[in-house]
């Protein structure tokens, strides 16, 4: 019944741990999605100010011109009125009583609106239809003495003598179609919506004539090939930060990294490590943030180093903020609080350091956490749990814990395999082969056929399909890609 209890508490204590991340895994998400959107629209926003300026500077002449062209209508209208007028008073005829026509300013003409009577004029034939259309007769009418007649007269003949109205400009816009549509095709081709999370819990591994991206999504590994460059020695080198992996150093090419670029699938290389010992068996660790740290290597001459240097991602430089109390070469490394966690190192050809160190990265202190584990003569695979546990892997599986500093032994991978005779169990072993996370919990990914996840509750490990991995073992790092 205690067993049970316990039973029920572990798992629901794991699971309220996984829905936790998943509820955070969420909110992030929220987060990342209206960022992104608030940057389109402000990048829009700030493309549109431009246009609008640009087409203020095409657009403002031409509408002076029209403005001066509408006007210049308007003042030749006035005079036909005025002739309209002189024109109706004299067909009164002789000997009959002088009317005056009314003083019709063309109201018919004021009317319209400035594409209407464009339209007007080009539809009339001949001036008289013009005017006929914009000056109507009508019934009203005043009498008009001789003196009245002869006034309106001479002002029309003086408008004549002195009225005289511009040229306008008849412009036009020659447009370069082919720049035109490129621009257009840029604007499309500048976003590109990329779903971050593509790759979750993907491998990435680097061989020695390739790499490989495999994706449990498509359960397919893209073999990538174009841009990579063979870097060996970079087995805890490789790591995976803001949707980039990242590889410093190595045997071939000590004093520089390559970049790969998830989004593009592009590899930048030989990119300098200015600032920082070269070598290679470096360990890398990413903060979460925007820095990776480099812990230990070899120098190119074979001897081990003790550095602690930093990496900024968006400025992409480097800079020594300390050192171990001891040179170790492909150690593991992970951040947790404020600390650079280091797990075991060689100090010589077939010997590790059998301790996990911490290096505070603000006070710049190192301290020993846990000292004479027996981690033999291989290269390990280790993780860490994101809480306090540290879980190794060489010839057996163990936990450390860091707050009581206690080793637990726990069950190792075994598998059964043919000889050919009958069936016999194997332990498999590795190095970079477990992982954590935080949804799935430890995993051991050896590729198709070896995958497996661990339970904590068990205390074993529950067969996992190829969908997980698949690639052959030809690597010389391996990388689970988180967030």
């Amino acid at each position: 019944m205690l067993a049970l209890k316990k039973y029920d508490q572990l798992s629901i204590t794991s699971r309220l741990d996984r829905l936790w991340y998943k509820l955070q895994h969420l909110a992030s998400t929220y987060q990342v999605l209206d960022t992104s959107n608030r940057y389109v629209v402000n990048q829009f926003m700030q493309l549109h100010e431009q246009l609008v300026v640009e087409e203020h500077k095409v657009t403002s002449p031409l509408i002076r011109e029209m403005d001066l062209t509408h006007a210049t209508i308007l003042e030749i209208v006035k005079e036909l009125a005025d002739i309209d007028n002189i024109v109706k008073v004299s067909s009164n005829g002789a000997g009959s009583e002088i009317m005056c026509a009314p003083r019709n300013g063309g109201e018919v003409v004021v009317g319209m609106d400035r594409d209407q009577l464009a339209q007007s004029i080009k539809e009339c034939n001949n001036i008289e239809t013009f005017m006929e259309m914009a000056f109507p007769s009508t019934e009203e009418s005043e009498p008009c003495s001789d003196h009245e007649l002869l006034t309106i007269v001479q002002q029309a003949l003086k408008q004549m003598d002195v009225l005289s109205y511009p040229d306008t400009h008849q412009f036009r816009i020659k447009t370069d179609c082919p720049k035109l549509g490129d621009i257009k095709r840029q604007i499309q081709s500048c976003f590109k919506i990329i779903d971050s999370h593509e790759f979750h819990n993907s491998t990435f591994s680097f061989g020695q004539h390739a790499c490989s991206l495999f994706n449990p999504a498509t359960q397919c590994a893209i073999v990538l090939k174009d841009g990579f460059k063979p870097r060996t020695g970079i087995l805890t080198a490789m790591i995976s930060a803001r949707e980039s992996l990242y590889v410093f150093g190595g045997m071939e090419s000590p004093g520089t990294y390559s970049r790969f670029t998830l989004a593009d699938h592009q590899w930048t290389n030989d990119n300098p490590m200015s600032g920082i010992e070269s070598g290679y068996g470096i360990s890398a660790c990413f903060d979460g943030d925007k820095h990776i740290y480099l812990v230990g290597g070899m120098h190119p001459n074979d001897s081990y180093m003790n550095r602690v240097d930093c990496f900024d991602i968006e400025t992409q430089k480097f800079r020594h903020i300390g050192q171990l109390p001891v040179s170790l070469g492909s150690a593991h490394t992970f951040f947790h609080d404020g600390k650079v966690y280091v797990v075991g190192g060689f100090y010589s050809t077939n010997n590790q350091h059998g301790m996990i160190l911490s290096f505070n990265i603000n006070t710049l202190v190192c301290e020993v956490i846990v000292n004479g584990l027996d981690l033999g003569s291989n290269v390990i695979s280790c993780c860490f749990d994101g809480d306090s546990n540290v879980y190794i892997y060489t010839n057996c599986f163990f936990r450390v814990s860091l707050v009581n500093k206690l080793r637990n032994n726990l069950s190792p991978v075994t598998v059964s395999r043919s000889n050919g005779y009958h069936q016999e169990s194997q332990v498999l072993t590795g190095p970079n082969l477990i992982f954590y996370d935080k949804e799935y919990g430890i995993l051991f990914l050896r590729g198709k056929g070896n995958n497996f996840q661990y339970s904590v509750t068990d205390n074993k490990w529950v067969a996992l399909s190829d969908h997980y991995r698949n690639e052959l073992n030809d690597y010389e790092a391996v990388r689970l890609i988180r967030d």
